[in-house]
């Protein structure tokens, strides 16, 4: 109990310390926006892309399944009017066996690409398919530094992959004039954060420094000083030399971040997008707030974007999956041959 009360009692003064800032913080006009509210979306097609991906490893393999689902939300006037999805509204998932030298090395991050690159592709014939105004990925149209391999990694080709799919898609959607962002569900980004930072900063207050000793992410923070319908003015996505931003070229420094409070009782939502068009950020800004808004408030305890619910739902695997699989490996190529290859690691069979 001692251990208990210890981390009671500096939990507490964490939190004491976090309420006073906030005080502080309230009083400041850091240039939050209010969104635009949309009355209805007419004649307005959006797609949202998703993916699902199983992953496992075995004695002598490891498997991969991997999907991804676009959902195009038709919508006339305040009714959405029809719903569309491709490939298919629930497609078999692609199959890929991989070696132990890939294991050993970069499984996870091997899968991951796998699932970006699926997601990609799926975005891209989304687009030549439906032929949308909105399109919006769950996640970030960024891939995330710690997804970025080696050069010398099994990894890297799919990777070179997903960097020109990227490319492909963000050049589609700007010929195209769609607007392209990303939803963001559980971000620990601290980007607003050092951003404020460097304001207060700038202006020779103390409180800089304390809102660096609390340690908020964005979320934290901004759930506190961002009201119901408001958001966040456009930063860029990074001021660093990220080496995916750096890979993308003229396209990095048309990317930038907001943050929007969407429902009542949730988190505030990051939402990455692609500016089409010099000179108009403030006007994309608002576009993809007002579109993610009228989205994602339909319910006050949870805030995402309703045709992204829609593409995950379609698109995520369950261990079903694998056993299914798996079964199929044994029963047609036998189980002499393939018992030790499909054997559980030992770690995850423990008879006790």
């Amino acid at each position: 109990m001692d251990e208990l009360n210890e981390f009671l009692q500096k939990y507490a003064t964490i939190r004491n310390k976090k309420k006073e800032v906030l005080k502080k913080l309230l009083n400041l006009n850091f240039g939050r926006m209010k969104v635009k509210e949309l009355k209805e979306l007419s004649d307005i097609k959006i797609v949202g892309v998703d993916g699902g991906l199983i992953k496992k490893e075995f004695r002598g393999i490891g498997l991969i399944l991997g999907r991804a689902v676009a959902v195009c939300f038709e919508h006339s006037g305040n009714k959405l009017k029809k719903v569309c999805y491709f490939p298919s509204k629930s497609p078999n998932p692609k199959i890929e066996s991989v070696s132990n030298d890939v294991i050993s090395e970069s499984f996870g991050l091997y899968a991951n690409l796998r699932r970006e690159e699926l997601e990609l592709k799926t975005a891209i014939d989304a687009i030549k398919i439906f032929s949308p105004d909105v399109l919006i990925r769950d996640g970030s149209i960024v891939l995330y530094p710690a997804s970025v391999p080696q050069k010398n990694s099994t990894a890297w080709p799919i990777y070179k992959n997903v960097l020109e799919l990227t490319k492909e898609l963000f050049t589609l959607c700007r010929d195209k004039g769609i607007l392209l962002f990303g939803a963001v569900e559980d971000s620990r980004s601290k980007k607003f954060c050092s951003f404020l930072e460097k304001e207060l900063s700038t202006k020779g207050k103390d409180l800089a420094k304390d809102l660096r000793d609390c340690k908020f992410s964005d979320c934290e923070l901004l759930n506190n000083l961002l009201s119901l319908g408001e958001y966040t003015p456009p930063l860029p996505y990074s001021d660093a030399e990220l080496p995916f931003l750096a890979d993308l070229g003229d396209f990095s420094k048309d990317i930038f971040v907001s943050y929007l409070k969407a429902a009542k009782y949730d988190y505030p939502l990051r939402l990455d997008f692609l500016v089409n068009r010099a000179g108009e950020l403030n006007n994309f800004v608002e576009k993809v707030n007002s579109i993610a808004y009228f989205l994602s408030k339909q319910n006050q305890n949870y805030a995402f974007p309703s045709v992204l619910i829609e593409a995950d739902a379609r698109a995520k695997l369950n261990g079903t999956a694998l056993d299914f699989v798996k079964s199929a490996l044994l029963k047609n190529h036998g189980i002499e041959l393939l018992d030790f290859t499909f054997q559980e690691l030992r770690r995850e069979s423990r008879p006790f």
